[in-house]
């Protein structure tokens, strides 16, 4: 099962350039243990608000190309 490190890196890749910068940011104060534990929470608490920004993201992604598909069917 992959860490939370390695699923953060991985859903990275689905970011804009500043949320990705932000997030491997707080990510490396993971990797060496350089942050507070409140630095800690307010990272978690952070990840999980891009987390469901991300399945909104998908989401409309996914609606946008089912629309785009039903278009075609009917030009």
């Amino acid at each position: 099962m992959p860490s939370f490190i390695e699923n953060v890196e991985t859903m990275s890749s689905l970011l804009y350039p500043h949320e990705k910068e932000a997030l491997l940011k707080w990510n490396a104060k993971l990797k060496d243990r350089s942050c507070t534990v409140s630095e800690a929470l307010i990272y978690q608490e952070a990840c999980q608000t891009l987390i469901k920004t991300l399945k909104e993201r998908i989401k409309k992604s996914e609606l946008e190309k089912k629309l785009t598909e039903k278009n075609k069917q009917y030009a």
